[in-house]
């Protein structure tokens, strides 16, 4: 599935961030890295990848970030699509 080919890199990018970048299960089934607090989580489904993403520096040009109704620090990246890629 080509979710899991892009959970994978999203994998490597944050351990290739810090080495003490750590990977745990949190909520029972989701990946999340975490270095001094919550750095993303993946949530996988049959269409699609949620990437949810702590705390974003640099908000990319045409994305926006809102924050979530908790309060956290938690925020969720609307208005970005892309297409997967056929080698997916």
């Amino acid at each position: 599935m080509w979710q899991q080919k892009i959970a994978q890199r999203v994998r490597d990018i944050a351990h290739a961030a810090d080495a003490e970048v750590a990977e745990t299960i949190k909520r029972s089934n989701r990946p999340y890295f975490v270095l001094h607090g919550n750095i993303c989580a993946l949530l996988g489904a049959k269409d699609h990848l949620n990437i949810f993403i702590y705390d974003p520096i640099v908000p990319a040009a045409g994305v926006s970030y809102e924050s979530n109704k908790s309060g956290t620090n938690a925020r969720r990246i609307t208005g970005f699509t892309f297409l997967v890629p056929s080698a997916y």
